[in-house]
């Protein structure tokens, strides 16, 4: 029996292990993108196999074209059971990369081997339509989904995009038109999309309400978005701004544009364009101005070392001239904190038109107000202007309000701080003195209290310096006492040892010097009605200490002559009557001269001579006279000086002891009676 040409269409056998291989391609749909690596962000490889053989075997499967995390390409094994339809296997590839050859060629490689599994002594019925179909596809994370990529590299279709917004113009006023002499637009671009220039976007920004010289829109071009780019400005000096009333916003659009040539994107990030205008300087502005007032404000610095705490103004002027040169009229408050009134600061308001303003205001009755805390103490005002909102009015940079401030005529009333201080010379005083008697020769005065007692409404330091001066004209002695007090804190003032001023019997006392008023360190109040006056007051207890050797003699007296005859006349005698209150002894001479002033020239005759009494003698005394006695007795005219030597006793050493003498001690001799002899026969003749 012999065939040919014969076809089996089925056949029961034994199988041995046989290897099915196929090498193939997956397409990927035609499309603008193309791609030459692209990293999965999500997706899925899906096989699927159905075994219409009786035979089990192993699928290995590698794609080449899409590699692991670590650049290993993609490989699986599925086991096939026969006879079995709907095996599926499904693996993540998110963070794998789909790589390809070239942009040229958008396929997918695969390969894989079947290997039959041996069936040995089994007898496997195989017919001619058993097949294994192996199917391949990539997807999203689920069925129906795309491959989505965190990063891709190739050509990506060109795009028209673009994108538009606004910038809000900041300001209560409304602007109808500005000429701009300053100012910038300023883009800044962060992409970090792309990293490389191929394929960048560029874009084209236009803002509308912006123009230039001739009317036109402001345009600018970013060029290729690469990264984060450094700012972009265009200087908007010479442009325009033209607003309608209703919208005070500048509105920009911006058409962006790709090339169509490789490029690398980082598809999990975004592009960022920021638009700014900034430092915006108007030349000439023309709109409704309803913006809060201008408000300026300065300092007059109080250039003096006194520390005002407080000051009450008794005048003063505060000038303000206000020049208008924007052309409509404006309201203008102004402001002085420092200067106070019933506890209000002084603030003023007023209106001002077009051109020169002056305003005037009396200060008299404000009080000054400045901290002392402060480095340097400052007079502070502010001042502001408010313009019309309803008016339209076109303002150009040049215009301006000015405000010149002026203080003039202030003058205090008081001051209360820390008074830097001022020194006052005090005119030169000189008394005479003529109330001290010759007779005081030889006696001191022990003690001589002379009290300056001030009275002063100041309520400061006032450190007083005195020189007082007593002169004895005659003889040139003078005596100086040297005084230096706060009088503000004690008001009186003892000059010491004053008794020396006065023992040199001055003819004239004379009181020079000067007074520093305040005190950096003190606080006080200083008023133009205060005042300062002195009482110079001397209180000289009449006890005086006498020199041993002191000499008293009282005024001379003219004595009327004696009217007797010598006939008969045998003797003659003084009854005295002595009555010393005195601590001390003394001899009496008598001097008798026919002229008071043979008594100053010493040309004299004694009439007593060395009558000596003691301390606190009381006594009756007797002087028989003798023919020249009584011829003194009878001249005519004849003047009569006593003259009292002191006796002075002894200290324990021997030498004399001073001797205090009292006004109220009082020595009294006192002629009792004048006893004459006479001879009886020659009165009987």
């Amino acid at each position: 029996i012999s065939g040919s040409d014969l076809e089996v269409i089925s056949a029961t056998a034994k199988i041995p292990e046989q290897t099915i291989s196929e090498i193939g391609t997956i397409e990927l749909d035609p499309d603008s993108n193309k791609v030459l690596e692209a990293t999965i962000l999500e997706g899925s490889m899906v096989i699927e196999v159905d075994n219409f053989m009786a035979v089990s075997s192993m699928l290995y499967l590698s794609v080449p074209s899409i590699q692991t995390p670590d650049g290993a390409e993609f490989q699986t094994s599925i086991s096939i059971t026969g006879n079995t339809i709907d095996i599926q296997d499904q693996t993540d590839i998110s963070g794998y990369s789909l790589v390809m050859s070239s942009v040229d060629d958008q396929s997918v490689n695969y390969e894989y081997d079947v290997l039959t599994v041996d069936t040995g002594d089994e007898l496997v019925t195989i017919a001619a339509e058993d097949s294994i179909i192996v199917s391949i596809r990539v997807q999203g994370p689920d069925t129906g989904e795309d491959l989505t990529f965190s990063y891709f590299e190739g050509m990506v279709a060109p795009q028209d995009l673009g994108f538009d917004g606004s910038m809000e113009i900041e300001s209560d006023s409304e602007i109808l038109e500005a000429d701009l002499s300053g100012g910038s637009l300023v883009i800044s671009v962060n992409n970090p999309v792309n990293t490389l220039e191929g394929g960048a976007p560029e874009a084209g920004i236009i803002v509308s309400q912006i123009l230039d010289t001739n009317d036109q829109p402001l345009q600018m071009n970013t060029g290729p978005m690469v990264g984060e780019m450094g700012p972009q400005s265009i200087d908007l000096s010479g442009y325009r701004i033209l607003l309608p009333r209703d919208d005070q916003n500048l509105y920009y659009t911006a058409d962006v544009t790709t090339a169509y040539e490789i490029g690398s994107y980082s598809l999990m990030d975004s592009v960022q364009v920021d638009i700014l205008v900034t430092g915006l300087v108007f030349n000439t502005v023309r709109g409704y101005f309803s913006q809060d007032a201008m408000v300026d404000s300065s300092a007059i610095e109080l250039d003096d070392s006194t520390r005002v705490q407080s000051a009450v103004l008794n005048t003063g002027i505060l000038s303000l001239s206000i020049v208008n040169n924007i052309g409509v009229e404006a309201g203008v408050f102004f402001q002085i904190n420092e200067f106070l009134k019933n506890g209000t600061m002084l603030d003023t308001s007023f209106t001002i038109a077009e051109g020169a303003t002056d305003i005037v205001l009396d200060l008299a009755g404000y009080s000054l107000v400045v901290p002392t805390d402060v480095d340097t103490q400052r007079v502070n005002y502010v001042s502001s202007i408010s313009l019309p909102e309803d008016v339209e009015m076109t303002l150009s940079l040049s215009d301006s309000i000015a405000i010149d401030v002026s203080l003039t005529g202030i003058a205090f009333s008081s001051i209360t701080g820390a008074i830097s201080p001022v020194t006052v010379d005090i005119d030169t005083v000189e008394q005479t003195i003529d109330a001290l008697p010759e007779e005081l020769n030889g006696f001191d005065f022990e003690t001589v209290e002379m009290v300056l007692d001030f009275s002063s409404s100041i309520d400061l330091p006032i450190y007083l310096n005195l020189k007082v001066v007593a002169y004895n004209d005659e003889n040139s002695d003078s005596v100086v006492r040297e005084i230096s007090q706060n009088i503000h804190s004690d008001p009186h003032i003892d000059i010491e040892d004053a008794e020396e001023l006065i023992n040199i019997l001055p003819d004239r006392i004379i009181a020079t010097g000067s007074a520093q008023v305040g005190h950096l360190d003190s606080m006080g109040t200083v008023a133009s009605d205060d005042s300062l006056s002195g009482l110079m007051s001397i209180r000289a207890p009449l006890a005086f200490i006498i020199d041993p050797d002191a000499v008293i003699s009282p005024e001379p007296s003219e004595l009327d002559s004696l009217d007797l005859t010598e006939g008969g006349i045998l003797g003659l005698s003084l009854m005295l009557s002595l009555d010393n209150q005195w601590s001390f002894g003394a001899d009496l001479d008598v001097l008798v001269a026919p002229d008071s002033v043979d008594l100053v020239l010493g040309n004299v005759d004694t009439l007593i001579s060395d009558l000596r009494f003691d301390a606190g003698a009381k006594s009756t005394v007797t002087l028989d006279l003798d023919q020249e006695t009584f011829e003194l007795l009878k001249r005519s005219p004849n003047w009569i000086q006593p003259e009292l030597r002191v006796l002075a006793g002894q200290d324990g050493q021997g030498d004399p002891e001073p001797i205090r003498f009292l006004s109220t001690d009082t020595l009294t001799i006192r002629l009792d009676g004048l006893s004459v002899s006479i001879d009886l026969s020659e009165l009987g003749e």
